[in-house]
């Protein structure tokens, strides 16, 4: 099958060895779309809904029913961080539950690892070695985990980190344990909510710093409200563009008005097509504009 002669020796090469490759689109009847940081390849490749079946079947490592949950979530995490989102055909399970019963298309989004991309942007984030609430803010696809996670592999390697690995694309876990460096006093936790995982690693693993991916919701200001409460640094992102976008979200507003993060990092693309971040503070004054993140564009 043409589908698993070109995707599975790509898989057991290691996708994090080829830097360029950011997204694996695969479609019902359609051509697999492979893309790069600079281009798009559109293969000849035109997959059938059972070969699609089939492949998904061998990301879940032959173990379909293993990934129940994943199911109803529309995504799993893979070794190595790597996100797979999947859809098709839809059923009502429970309460508001969906399952993907006809999967038809799948995107395998590519997990990089790359070292020291926050050196530039670290000197505005930590001060006589205590780190200052962060909230790091973008679209989709400029990095924003990537830089999460090397802050975190950086504070890691000082202090006890606690991570909230919801999605496992932090750490890269797998079976529980990080495949991604996190730094050599950070703890890892995935599988939970962000709300239980901080209160797991608040009252056993007494964590300097808790970072968390992706907060935007009510229970994901709770909870960090907690961790705050409890004397722990917050090292989080988010889904935005600009200030108004933070202010205008009714949870992460009540956040920014409370002021609980003192630094604001706004990733966008400059002239050059490389990503930058400008750094604001707790108030909404910009403190640096167009911060170079290294070898991340």
């Amino acid at each position: 099958m043409e589908l698993f002669y070109s995707l599975e020796v790509v898989w057991h090469l290691g996708l994090q060895k080829d830097k360029e490759l950011e997204e694996i689109r695969i479609r019902v009847e359609k051509p697999i779309v492979i893309s790069y940081r600079t281009k798009t390849q559109v293969t000849e490749i035109f997959p059938t809904q059972r070969e699609v079946m089939e492949f998904f079947g061998y990301l879940c490592q032959d173990s379909v029913y293993a990934y129940e949950e994943e199911r109803k979530k529309g995504y799993m995490t893979m070794k190595g961080g790597h996100r797979v989102g999947f859809t098709g055909e839809v059923v009502t399970v429970g309460e508001g539950d969906f399952f993907a019963k006809y999967i038809c298309y799948l995107n395998i989004r590519i997990a990089h690892e790359w070292k020291n991309i926050s050196k530039q942007v670290l000197p505005y984030l930590i001060e006589d070695e205590i780190p200052k609430n962060t909230l790091i803010v973008s679209p989709p696809g400029l990095g924003k985990t990537t830089l999460l996670r090397d802050l975190v592999r950086v504070y890691g390697n000082r202090f006890n980190v606690g991570v909230v690995d919801e999605r496992g694309e932090i750490a890269g876990a797998f079976q529980g344990a990080e495949t991604l460096d996190c730094g050599k006093f950070s703890d890892v936790i995935t599988g939970s909510d962000k709300r239980r995982g901080i209160q797991i690693l608040v009252r056993t693993f007494s964590p300097k710093l808790i970072a968390l991916d992706e907060i935007g919701n009510a229970e994901d200001a709770k909870a960090i409200y907690y961790a705050s409460v409890c004397g722990c640094r917050i090292l989080a992102t988010a889904h935005g563009q600009k200030w108004s976008d933070l202010v205008c979200n009714e949870e992460i507003g009540q956040l920014v008005e409370a002021k609980s993060f003192e630094r604001f990092l706004f990733l966008r693309r400059n002239q050059e097509g490389k990503v930058v971040a400008d750094i604001w503070n707790q108030d909404g004054e910009e403190k640096c504009s167009g911060v170079l993140l290294q070898d991340v564009s």
